[in-house]
């Protein structure tokens, strides 16, 4: 039973994006491959990552063997780089970043930085969906991007890029849920930066707020680090409040565990 469904104490829904967000190293990234690793036991599948901050390689090769373990279940991990490629213009009047991440879902984009430091998102062109080639070629039974908000951190700089940060947002989020509809039986788990405490309804525009707030599932995940303990709660979910429930987990070296 993954950690999320022992919250909410109801059955996850597969097809819609969970938001799962916390400090840095407190622990999105382990929770959300454990889940899918426990998830894909049942449903015998493999697995989409997309690598947003880079490194993954280091982590799967840590603890795709201790999940495949402890879960008895073989898969295979496709890595997609998707951090943004930053191209600089040959009139220097703009800085461009290719939009990788959005090329995979069949859309291609630029991110234009002005002189004056405004961002401009801008969609311009179809190309070859390859979440789409992957799904149906590779099998593929759960989703993970890693981070969500850190996509956008690098291009939307300053308050004036704020509105053209959250279009962008909306419009990935869009192409995630759009790939959920299609393939419903996909467990799809997007991972977000928290640039501040989100309990005290401060919006940060680090924090990839545009999805969190209009999420119907969204989590948070805290991490105390002396007694490798922490909780995780319920943010976004039907007939649940806001920071009304939570859950004690624990970590451990092999994995984050609750006591029911």
């Amino acid at each position: 039973m993954l950690i999320f469904e022992k919250l909410v104490e109801n059955t996850i829904p597969t097809g819609y994006p969970i938001n799962l967000f916390g400090k840095t190293l407190s622990g999105k990234t382990l929770l959300s491959f454990q889940s899918a690793s426990e998830y894909l036991s049942k449903v015998k599948g493999n697995m989409l990552f997309f690598d947003v901050d880079g490194g993954a390689d280091i982590f799967l090769k840590h603890w795709q063997p201790i999940f495949e373990q402890l879960f008895n279940v073989n898969y295979k991990v496709f890595v997609l780089p998707s951090w943004n490629e930053k191209i600089v213009a040959p009139n220097q009047k703009y800085v461009k970043f290719r939009g990788r991440i959005f090329e995979y879902f069949g859309v291609e984009t630029k991110i234009e930085i002005s002189k004056s430091g405004k961002t401009t998102f801008v969609p311009s062109g179809i190309c070859e969906d390859k979440v789409k080639y992957y799904v149906e070629q590779q099998n593929i039974k759960a989703i993970i991007i890693d981070s969500f908000s850190q996509i956008f951190k690098d291009a939307f700089m300053g308050t004036q890029s704020f509105g053209e940060r959250a279009r962008a947002e909306d419009f990935l989020y869009s192409l995630i849920k759009t790939v959920g509809k299609q393939y419903p039986d996909i467990l799809i788990i997007l991972n977000h930066h928290q640039s501040a405490n989100p309990i005290t309804g401060q919006v940060n525009i680090a924090g990839g707020s545009a999805v969190i707030q209009n999420s119907k599932l969204a989590f948070y995940i805290e991490h105390f680090e002396k007694e490798d303990t922490g909780k995780l709660w319920v943010y976004r979910y039907p007939n649940i409040k806001p920071w009304d429930k939570n859950i004690p987990i624990r970590f451990t070296n092999k994995g984050i565990f609750t006591n029911k």
